[in-house]
């Protein structure tokens, strides 16, 4: 069975940008309750955090101190779609998830789906979203060509999404863009409208010491932690590195509150904050309202 999915060439990125500025509201803000849900992870060295309460964290939206109506470490769907750099050192990632397709359903829950999706020069879906991934034995025919990043980026965070789910779009590249016709500020804009955690898996040695972002990938670092995502090294088998960031995200906290002001439409930067010491929070940077 082949899956093929309709090929995205960046001269649509015109669309896609301009699609993004009538997209819905973030997934972290509810319009029709004036509710705001911020997905947080809180570390202690390299284990998440549990047992926390509401109590224990502060958050701030535009500046102003938000009572905390409720922290949980929620089980909402999720909606995870897989971004595929089928160009460079990366190139094998996709076989890897081919074989590894039995592994990938396994992590999902009862309710959660998953989309694959690919690019080189252009973008192409080779699977919409569904229970699994297709089975080992299918054929895969990915994108090949250049390296057109940002466009893929961008056309995968401005895609419409359920309000209902938890969203989360995990990119496996080399980290080199040589085709896009977007630029890095445009991913950086599409991250603070989109309504899904971005993370980036990138090789290893593509990272610096202790694993430090080098300048070539700084634009889009910004932009994968304006999403409440980050960069990480792949060091082994792709699926085990998805893994890795399954496991965070399931373990997160979901913090609700309302405003307790009238929010005015644009972009609401966010912080947030936890009163017990020693300890590292990744929570995405703000959230935009229409």
């Amino acid at each position: 069975m082949t899956f093929r999915g309709p090929c995205i060439h960046a001269a649509a990125l015109i669309t896609a940008s301009a699609a993004l500025a009538v997209a819905p509201a973030p997934q972290v803000f509810r319009a029709t309750t004036e509710v705001v849900l911020v997905d947080v992870l809180v570390r202690e060295g390299s284990r998440p955090v549990r047992n926390l309460t509401a109590a224990d964290f502060i958050v701030y939206d535009a500046g102003a101190p938000q009572p905390i109506d409720q922290a949980s470490v929620e089980q909402l769907p999720i909606d995870l779609t897989l971004l595929l750099d089928t160009s460079g050192s990366t190139k094998a990632v996709a076989e890897q998830f081919r074989r590894g397709a039995g592994r990938v359903a396994a992590m999902l829950g009862p309710d959660d789906r998953v989309r694959l999706m690919a690019f080189a020069t252009e973008v192409a879906e080779l699977s919409p979203l569904l229970r699994a991934l297709p089975a080992p034995g299918a054929t895969i025919q990915p994108p090949s060509g250049g390296t057109s990043l940002y466009d893929a980026l961008l056309l995968t965070m401005a895609r419409r999404t359920d309000p209902a789910r938890r969203h989360v779009i995990v990119t496996f590249t080399d980290g080199e863009d040589t085709t896009s016709v977007s630029q890095p500020v445009d991913v950086t804009s599409g991250a603070r409208m989109s309504e899904s955690v971005v993370h980036l898996v990138v090789p290893a040695e593509a990272l610096g010491s202790g694993g430090t972002v080098p300048s070539r990938l700084r634009a889009v670092n910004d932009a994968v932690e304006m999403a409440g995502g980050s960069i990480a090294p792949l060091s082994g088998d792709a699926v085990d590195a998805l893994k890795r960031i399954f496991e965070d995200l399931r373990q997160s906290y979901l913090l609700r509150y309302t405003p307790t002001w009238k929010a005015l439409p644009g972009w609401h930067s966010l912080s947030v904050r936890v009163t017990r010491p020693g300890v590292t929070i990744r929570a995405r940077r703000g959230y935009y309202r229409p």
